[in-house]
Parts: C-alpha cells; structure tokens; sequence
C-alpha cells in the first residue's frame, strides 16, 4: 500500500513540477511580450531625398520603417541596408534577427534640403544676414536684410522649396 502511495504522490509532483515548469515557462513569454526596446544612439538625420548606407553587425531578417511616407528602406543584402528619406518628418528604423533580436532601433529626422535655398539667398541678397531652419515640413527664415525688396526677394524664394505657402515662416527683419 505505501508503493501505491508513493506513486501516486510522484505522479501527483511530477504533474505539479509540470504544471509550475509551464506557469514559469508561460509568465516568462508574457513578460517578453511586453518588453519595450528603447532607441539606442543618436537620430539618423537624412534630407529628403537623400540616403545612408547601414551596415549591421549580424544577418537581419525584417528591416522596416515605422512610417514609409517620411523614410524607406531597400535591403542591400542581410547585413547592408539603404535609408533613404522621403518627405519630412520623424520615424523610426527597426531591425530584427531570425531570433527575433532587436538589432537597431534608431530614430530617423528626415528635413528639407536647405543647402540650394541657402545658397540662393546668399547669392541674391548678399548684404542680408538670412538664416533657414527646417521645422517639420516648414521652412523658417529668420534674420535682417537692408531693404523692403530684399525680405521678399527671399520670401518668393523661400515659397518656391515649399508645396504651399503656409509651409513658410517668414521672420525676417528690415532694417
């Protein structure tokens, strides 16, 4: 009678260290589930239209954007991908292993080509003092210029990088 005792208690832990073993093996998957992953390094700053080339440490198996208006990417090879922005505005790039690893979540800024709109103002209003900004999908200009012709001058040309005018934000002083 204790044989048949005994094995029944066995059966019974064996069914109890079963049934933990799962519980542990369950709330583990629960609380992975939940995981959040924090970017990691500093934004990946793009102009639109322009691209970056990005080697990872190991083969990716999914690499995506989280807004594919604003940024994409073109997978190169397992470990070679091309970020490239498309409109302005802020996503985030994300890429995982066949493990389901995090191996690169970054924040991406994608802004305007300012470089042609600087260098424009420069050259048609040299006595002014122009600086331009991109704010999202706007552009500002801030700063001082000698006459009443010139702040427009600049604004005319401020409006044509832009789709519409409320995309421009004219701060610019006369002296």
């Amino acid at each position: 009678r204790k044989v048949g005792t005994i094995a029944a208690m066995s059966a019974m832990t064996g069914r109890f260290a079963a049934f933990f073993a799962l519980s542990c093996y369950l709330g583990v998957a629960t609380a992975h589930a939940h995981v959040i992953v924090p970017p990691s390094g500093p934004a990946i700053r793009l102009d639109v239209g322009k691209g970056t080339l990005i080697e990872l440490e190991r083969n990716a198996n999914t690499v995506f954007v989280a807004d594919p208006a604003i940024a994409d990417v073109r997978v190169k090879s397992p470990r070679l991908i091309y970020l490239y922005g498309k409109s302005p505005g802020e996503t985030s790039l994300y890429a995982v292993d066949g493990g389901q690893n995090v191996m690169l979540n970054r924040q991406v800024v994608v802004q305007r080509d300012l470089g042609r709109l600087r260098a424009a103002l420069r050259e048609l209003i040299p006595a002014g003092v122009i600086k331009v900004m991109s704010v999202d999908d706007s552009i500002v200009l801030t700063g001082e210029v000698n006459s009443s012709v010139a702040a427009k001058e600049a604004r005319n040309l401020g409006l044509s990088f832009v789709s519409n005018a409320s995309q421009l934000i004219d701060r610019i002083d006369v002296n």
